[in-house]
């Protein structure tokens, strides 16, 4: 097996070039520096500032975040680059060329040791993100008398919505959607340890009351502090109309019914606010061909370039024209809308999609 070649310099450089919307980029970077970097108080003050203000107070707030959160070693060499640095400037001299040398060597290798860590956390999250995609369902899974289609997209390498299909019995099955509170890799690992518990006590009970109390106790127990998770787990069967909803704390179901769309009534409170909450079942019958989705907020929450959410008023008003699709081609031309509104915006939210539809 020959080697795999690795990409020349020139190569990239060339490409870089090339790249037409830097500003663009920049400036979606410079946005998100700030939001990582400052509390929330020093970007509100920001906020009431003036231009000549804010770029000082702005760049002196960043400077102190990357001093503070460098290692002590690193930290160091920084000081020790800036004093050579400022050294240079002052003396001005062809004697000072050693010392801009040594600055910029420093610089250079601060930048590497960073880097090395950002590769190292990205090489983990790969790991995490290949554990979310092997537990994740197959988009179209095959059941008699239903169309169904599954979809999930982390807003980072990992996230914290989960998506999951299972068969309880021969004509027995659930779809299910859940968000886990906050984000990163804490958030993902509880998704990957509630759908492991879903798929463990789905179908204990008769009642789905005492699904989601033992999903809750289990949560309450195994979870972080001031975590929660919403939850919603639709069970169905082969020739039945009758859907046994059990909603903890998430969106209701959206039934678009020809060229309407209504929301389900909603349900009872989220998995991890207290070890003794109480949970109901909920029956919702439809009509053959009704179209259900189930959502997470990354859908209604994206945002456009100018700050809008895509809302839930717009969602309700865009799903009748989905009424005649299938159920993966309903969930892709959602998908497709919901960008053609984002634009260039980031996104800032995992997305997760079920659509079921009860077959004629």
């Amino acid at each position: 097996m020959s080697k795999k070649e690795e990409p020349r310099i020139r190569h990239i450089l060339m490409n870089d070039v090339k790249e037409s919307n830097y500003s663009k980029i920049l400036k979606r970077d410079f946005l998100n520096l700030k939001e990582f970097m400052l509390s929330e108080e020093k970007l509100k003050r920001l906020d009431k500032m003036h231009a000549i203000q804010k770029m000082l107070f702005g760049s002196y707030w960043l400077f102190r975040e990357l001093v503070i959160n460098l290692t002590p070693a690193r930290r160091l060499l920084f000081v020790v680059a800036i004093i050579f640095t400022f050294l240079q400037i002052n003396t001005g001299t062809e004697d000072s060329s050693n010392g801009s040398l040594i600055a910029t060597i420093l610089f250079v290798v601060i930048i590497m040791l960073e880097l090395k860590d950002k590769l190292l956390l990205i090489k983990e999250l790969e790991a995490g993100q290949s554990v979310q995609a092997a537990l994740m369902p197959v988009e179209t899974p095959v059941v008699d008398g239903w169309d169904i289609w599954l979809f999930n997209s982390p807003a980072s390498e990992v996230g914290g919505d989960l998506v999951d299909y299972s068969a309880i019995s021969e004509h027995n099955h659930y779809a299910a959607i859940g968000d886990v509170s906050g984000k990163g890799l804490s958030a993902a690992l509880l998704a990957i340890k509630l759908q492991a518990t879903l798929r463990a006590v789905a179908g204990r009970d008769e009642k789905l009351d005492g699904l989601g109390k033992t999903l809750n106790q289990i949560f309450c127990r195994d979870s972080l502090p001031h975590m929660f998770a919403s939850l919603i787990y639709v069970e169905f069967k082969h020739a039945d109309n009758i859907l046994r909803v059990l909603n903890a704390g998430h969106f209701p179901p959206v039934i678009i019914k020809g060229d309407r769309a209504e929301k389900y009534i909603k349900g009872g409170a989220a998995l991890g606010l207290h070890s003794t909450m109480r949970f109901f079942e909920q029956n919702l019958t439809i009509d053959d061909d009704d179209l259900i989705l189930l959502y997470t907020d990354g859908l209604t929450e994206a945002r456009n370039e100018n700050g809008e959410f895509f809302g839930e008023e717009r969602l309700l008003q865009y799903l009748p024209k989905l009424h005649h699709l299938t159920a993966a081609e309903a969930g892709r031309q959602l998908l497709d809308a919901v960008e053609y509104f984002s634009g260039d915006a980031e996104k800032a939210d995992d997305i997760s999609l079920v659509f079921l539809r009860r077959k004629k």
